[in-house]
């Protein structure tokens, strides 16, 4: 998939595909045994995931654990940027 921000003209994927990514996380979520998660990028309200609460969808499935949501910034406008600056880093073991 092309996408804005690694120079593609993509803003959002089609609904279909964010349902379909999502499902796909829950159903790797529900495959590992894990005592903690960290999860970025998760959406609340947000235009590019269609509205859907991916922090609640989350959540539901590990009715055993704490959580916690805390967005990364709330802004009603995000310009795009002029020149991409954004950073891409992977850690791996």
């Amino acid at each position: 998939m092309d996408f804005l921000h690694d120079g593609g003209e993509t803003v959002k994927p089609p609904r279909e595909f964010v349902k379909k990514y999502l499902e796909g996380i829950l159903r790797f979520l529900r495959s590992i045994d894990m005592d903690l998660v960290l999860l970025q990028e998760v959406d609340k309200d947000c235009d590019r995931t269609y509205h859907i609460d991916e922090a609640d969808e989350i959540s539901r499935i590990f009715p055993d654990y704490a959580w916690s949501f805390a967005p990364n910034c709330t802004v009603k406008f995000a310009p795009v940027p002029l020149q991409n600056q954004w950073v891409r880093s992977s850690l791996v073991r």
